[in-house]
């Protein structure tokens, strides 16, 4: 069944509208004949059913809101937007979509999922968005990150909290997991190893780079200027040669 026709009448239309043809009359003369791909020739008797569609996506549309409506499902109106997408569109989202709910109100761009969709298609702000989002969240972190004892103190909670505790087979009293234990357990580089083996690939690919790339003038450059009273921050390349 495909939407409620029976199969066995699908192919038989097909069969019978496959290979139709049609020539145009335009006064008393006639064009060339040619096949017809889709839709339908006027006065076939199919021609009305084309017709009527919307009435009956219409009808259903009523039927289903009502049926909505009864298991008490309804649309909000404050959290529901619209919004138009046409090649070099004007629309500035002052438009408002009236209904039996109520009016929706026209939007240029919404979040969905977590991205930025926008009437034109653009991506910037969809960029932008997601470089401040990285960048809050770098801040947010930043006195974590920046310190190894305190990166290596988070990570061991969290494996505290994934394996749990121990019961000591002595007293038989549950008590924390030690360092060297969630280490046997977890298998697995810890955070600081990883975060040095990689920061020490990076440098061999720095390296190897000649000097056109941005990234190898801004390790062997020395900027203008003098420095600052105090003393002198820590360089990345101390961090490798500590590393070594």
């Amino acid at each position: 069944m495909e939407f409620g026709i029976p199969k066995k009448l699908v192919r038989l239309i097909r069969m019978c509208l496959n290979g139709s043809k049609s020539r145009v009359r335009v006064g008393k003369q006639f064009s060339d004949t040619f096949e017809i791909q889709n839709g339908l020739k006027q006065g076939d008797a199919l021609s009305p059913l084309l017709f009527i569609f919307e009435e009956i996506l219409k009808a259903n549309t009523h039927t289903l809101l009502s049926n909505t409506k009864k298991l008490g499902l309804g649309v909000n109106i404050n959290k529901t937007k619209y919004m138009v997408t046409r090649r070099n569109s004007l629309n500035n989202g002052n438009g408002q979509l009236m209904t039996n709910e109520g009016n929706f109100e026209e939007v240029v761009e919404f979040k969905y999922l977590g991205t930025i969709i926008t009437n034109k298609n653009e991506m910037h702000k969809e960029i932008k968005h997601r470089l401040n989002s990285g960048n809050a969240c770098y801040y947010a972190l930043q006195r974590l990150l920046m310190e190894e004892r305190g990166l290596q103190v988070f990570e061991n909670k969290v494996l505290r909290k994934i394996f749990g505790p121990k019961r000591d087979e002595q007293t038989g009293e549950w008590r924390r997991l030690h360092n060297n234990e969630l280490h046997g357990l977890y298998r697995k580089p810890d955070t600081i190893k990883t975060v040095k083996s990689r920061r020490l690939r990076w440098a061999g690919h720095v390296a190897r780079m000649g000097n056109e790339r941005r990234a190898w003038n801004l390790l062997v450059g020395k900027p203008e200027g003098k420095r600052p009273v105090g003393r002198p921050r820590m360089r990345w390349e101390n961090n490798i040669n500590y590393d070594l």
